[in-house]
């Protein structure tokens, strides 16, 4: 119930959002234009329109993270006019193409790049608005963005095809750009993330990398194989758009289950495990491929993109999460993660309209199956273990003596010996501890109170508790693998939500909230 009212009252933020995604899926969405004149949808000018699009698409996010670390801060008022510009001029050359077919293979070319840049920046501004705000309500936005996206994009067929092309530049993204700028105007620019100075905190970036590193891997990998398949899926323009109402329907019904499940219970999505849960059968299903009829493909094409769909935007979710609790600037989490993995998206379908186009290998779906089967499987191994630690197991004390053991393996053992170990007594195995919460002592109970009482998140209250022990700004950075300006920040923002101005003061709130 609580989910269906949600949905029924939807802010302008989410509104925004859901027509910029269903604009894009409007466009040269994975390939296909479904609202253009077929005779604009010759393999060859979608190739080389995705190729440019998709290469500016990633290299934007990397850009934008690279200028973020390099040039703080960066504000959001220039990026819209930055990110609508060249938004507004791709969809112009593509108009300009269907009245001028002797150059339409420039025109698409640099209406692809265009759209590539573009959509790299909103889709960066849309991140950092729906992360600065408090995590239910950013959360609650974005998922709710993604529902009415697939529902706006099956309402433009009831469009003529003709009108939605002039209807995407001169409507609907002047209304989503002025939505962005005037929610952007709420942002809360005092928020640890946004007053970093990344330059003089290499560690801190650093240690980002470390945690982000994994999922990137996952998704990417979910990104290059959902490319292939939807390149082997859309073999004709007719299809392409079939394949593209499939995905949506399957997007919607995903993002409906994990908004009705997340807002039921307090669950948590982990890209990463999901990845790790998702990845045999995604194994098993690409195995089976080369085996099937050409149904298959296509259907499996639009379960792969709603999954990779829901994965983008739990990549959102989790790297806003991370810019919140490290202090690290948006457009540097998400800029570097999203660009690997849109890299790998794109070089996916690009890989695999090579092999469609100029039938590189025969049969083309065994050629897919196994670099996608291959790809999924590298990114496994390394999701589920340390390559570094790995090798140097295979280089350890113990494997000498396991080498030297089998050399010697006909030498007759020594009985007493081995008589003597046996007889001696296993150590006990550890019990596992069950409880759900360890308190290291009344201070860190009174803590978990005032977390409760007031509201605190999980990285606030370790600061505040760290502050009640007496630690300088200086250890509580060292520990918590933050900049010393982030620990400020987020002491002030503690007093004020608290109510409070010193460190007395938080000591007697918490020995008062437990006694």
């Amino acid at each position: 119930m609580k989910t269906l009212q949600l949905l029924l009252k939807p802010n302008i933020a989410a509104l925004a959002y859901a027509m910029f995604m269903a604009t894009n899926a409007a466009g040269i969405w994975g390939g296909v234009f479904p609202f253009l004149p077929f005779d604009m949808q010759s393999n060859a000018l979608l190739f080389w329109f995705f190729l440019a699009q998709a290469t500016l698409f990633f290299t934007t996010f990397l850009f934008v993270a690279a200028l973020s670390y390099f040039l703080p801060p960066i504000t959001a008022r220039p990026l819209v006019v930055g990110a609508g510009a060249p938004y507004f001029l791709g969809w112009t050359l593509i108009i300009g193409a269907m009245y001028f077919p002797e150059a339409r293979m420039p025109l698409l070319v640099f209406g692809g790049a265009s759209l590539g840049a573009g959509s790299a920046g909103f889709y960066l501004l849309w991140q950092r608005l729906f992360m600065s705000k408090e995590t239910n309500r950013g959360v609650a936005d974005l998922m709710m963005g993604t529902v009415y996206s697939a529902l706006i994009y099956f309402a433009l067929y009831l469009i003529p095809r003709a009108i939605t092309v002039y209807l995407i530049p001169f409507a609907f993204m002047p209304l989503f750009a002025l939505a962005l700028v005037v929610s952007s105007r709420e942002i809360d620019l005092s928020q640890p993330m946004f007053s970093d100075e990344p330059r003089k905190n290499r560690r801190v970036y650093r240690n980002t990398l470390r945690v982000l590193y994994r999922s990137g891997l996952g998704v990417a990998a979910l990104g290059f194989c959902t490319g292939c398949m939807r390149a082997a899926a859309i073999e004709q323009p007719e299809i392409g758009s079939y394949v593209n109402i499939l995905s949506m329907a399957a997007l919607l019904a995903a993002a409906c289950s994990i908004l009705v499940i997340w807002r039921s219970r307090d669950v948590k999505f982990n890209p990463l495990a999901i990845f790790r849960a998702l990845a045999p059968a995604a194994l098993t299903s690409l195995a089976l491929m080369p085996f099937l009829p050409a149904t298959y493909t296509q259907w499996l094409s639009a379960v792969f993109y709603s999954i990779y769909g829901i994965a983008l935007l739990l990549m959102m979710i989790q790297t806003g999460q991370i810019s919140r609790d490290l202090g690290v600037h948006p457009f540097f989490a998400y800029g570097l993660m999203g660009g690997i993995v849109y890299l790998m998206h794109d070089l996916g379908f690009v890989v695999g309209s090579a092999v469609e186009l100029w039938g590189i290998y025969r049969p083309v779906r065994i050629l897919l199956a196994l670099m996608m089967v291959y790809v999924l499987a590298i990114v496994y191994f390394l999701c589920n273990t340390s390559l570094k630690t790995t090798i140097a197991k295979a280089f350890s004390d113990d494997s000498i003596e396991l080498l030297a053991l089998a050399l010697t393996r006909r030498q007759r053992p020594d009985k007493a010996a081995i008589r003597s170990v046996s007889q001696e007594p296993s150590p006990p195995k550890p019990k596992p501890d069950t409880r759900e919460h360890i308190f290291t002592d009344r201070l860190s109970k009174q803590m978990d109170a005032v977390r409760r009482a007031y509201g605190l998140s999980a990285r606030e209250t370790e600061v505040a508790e760290a502050v009640a022990r007496g630690k300088t700004v200086k250890r509580i950075a060292e520990e918590l693998f933050v900049s010393e300006n982030t620990v400020r920040t987020h002491t002030r923002r503690i007093y004020a939500k608290l109510g409070i101005h010193k460190k007395s003061e938080l000591i007697d709130l918490a020995q008062s909230t437990l006694r």
